[in-house]
């Protein structure tokens, strides 16, 4: 555009005065520069396509958790056409509405465009957490945990969201004060061990016999282990359903 109004400055200046030909000439090169500033009303709002962003998160997300959502800012020297509707998200394959996330905004009109927003989000939770140091193969009780509100979004390991699941376990290592319970740190009490006589129980026919079993596995609660009926010897599966006892249904 500017070799265009200074091939067509240089025809009508050559007409002009030397003095007028100067003054024209800048006018001319200033008015090529300033001309698209007046098409501002034009360019896309930055914060319309930051709302559409963290009001598609907020509605993908879980409604139990809350967020705290920290676009990355968009880069000042872009610019888009004003979409002439509401721009739409869409998210790529993979999202997470946790952590390190990239969210797709389109315009789908007549001068269409795609850009990518990148955001950090937190994702709030009360979980459980230890409130005093517990050593290795200690049992976890009622005042050794406290839900807490913690971010979520890099605990890979899982949490608990109440203490239900978490007091009478224990710890497989040595766990801190102030840490988040994982899962992968407990394991259920033994309640049958190998080689134990343990009192089975056999539900048959809406008939109940009571007898005496060896466990020929360890199992924890609810766990399925096998047993052999000391009088019979005959070998049966069945759930351990307290300390000492397996329930059989047959």
């Amino acid at each position: 555009m500017a070799c265009n109004l200074l091939r067509t400055a240089h025809r009508v200046l050559t007409k002009r005065e030397p003095h007028m030909r100067y003054a024209a000439l800048v006018g001319m090169l200033l008015w090529s520069w300033i001309a698209p500033l007046s098409a501002a009303e034009d360019v896309q709002d930055f914060a319309a396509i930051e709302t559409a962003v963290t009001d598609y998160v907020l509605a993908h997300a879980d409604p139990h958790t809350r967020y705290e959502i920290a676009l990355n800012p968009m880069d000042a020297r872009l610019r888009l056409p004003a979409c002439e509707r509401a721009v739409e998200v869409f998210a790529p394959p993979g999202y997470r509405p946790m952590g390190s996330a990239t969210l797709g905004v389109r315009c789908n009109h007549e001068r269409s465009w795609v850009v990518y927003v990148t955001a950090q989000i937190k994702a709030m939770r009360r979980v459980a957490v230890l409130t005093s140091a517990v050593t290795r193969g200690t049992a976890i009780k009622p005042g050794d945990v406290v839900l807490r509100e913690q971010d979520v979004s890099s605990l890979s390991g899982g949490y608990f969201f109440d203490e239900q699941h978490i007091v009478g376990k224990l710890a497989k290592r040595s766990l801190t004060a102030g840490m988040v319970i994982s899962p992968n740190e407990l394991t259920a009490p033994r309640w049958v061990a190998r080689g134990q006589v343990v009192t089975l129980f056999v539900d048959s026919g809406g008939l109940q016999v009571r007898a005496q079993g060896e466990a020929m596995v360890d199992g924890a609660e609810n766990d399925l282990v096998r047993v052999r009926n000391v009088l019979s010897g005959k070998v049966v599966d069945g759930f351990v359903t307290a300390p000492g006892t397996v329930r059989v249904k047959m």
